[in-house]
């Protein structure tokens, strides 16, 4: 299952509680912000479970967060790496 998660806020601990080994959470708008290595989010946790997490990069660049500052766990993905994610998960779940 894909995850789309545009908020770092209930949403997102929602998606993180019912993920499960071999899913994917993309954190899209303010989301992001749960990618930075230093945050307290339950995104980081979820990881050790072999839920990969990816963070859409346009929306990093507007928020002034760079990657070196994400998580070394969680890769970026450009409009083309989120289309991809979205062709080769299903089903797709939006939190928003």
């Amino acid at each position: 299952m894909l995850y789309i998660v545009n908020k770092n806020n209930l949403a997102l601990n929602d998606c993180v509680e019912r993920a499960e080994a071999e899913d994917v959470i993309l954190l899209i708008e303010a989301a992001v912000s749960a990618s930075i290595s230093t945050s307290s989010s339950a995104v980081l946790s979820v990881i050790e479970k072999g839920v990969s997490v990816y963070v859409l990069m346009p929306d990093l660049q507007v928020r002034g967060i760079t990657p070196d500052m994400c998580d070394e766990r969680i890769q970026s993905v450009d409009y083309d790496g989120f289309v991809e994610l979205v062709a080769h998960n299903n089903p797709i779940r939006s939190c928003f």
